[in-house]
């Protein structure tokens, strides 16, 4: 589930299975190091999984603001 972040401005949408939908701005994630293991962007529920992620661009903001 590879999505790539053109801009720091971008958001994140991810949402579950079970309808819970979380959205943040890449900007507050933090990026990848030789030593990481990874970013957890939502906690859910042990029968619950992650539907899809989707990358808002930054110019699409205003129209859904």
């Amino acid at each position: 589930m590879a999505q790539i972040i053109h801009s720091a401005d971008d958001d994140i949408v991810v949402a579950s299975k079970q309808g819970v939908v979380m959205r943040c701005a890449a900007k507050d994630v933090p990026q990848f190091s030789r030593g990481a293991k990874g970013v957890r962007l939502m906690s859910l529920q042990p029968e619950d999984e992650v539907q899809t992620l989707t990358i808002l661009p930054a110019e699409y903001k205003t129209v859904l603001a």
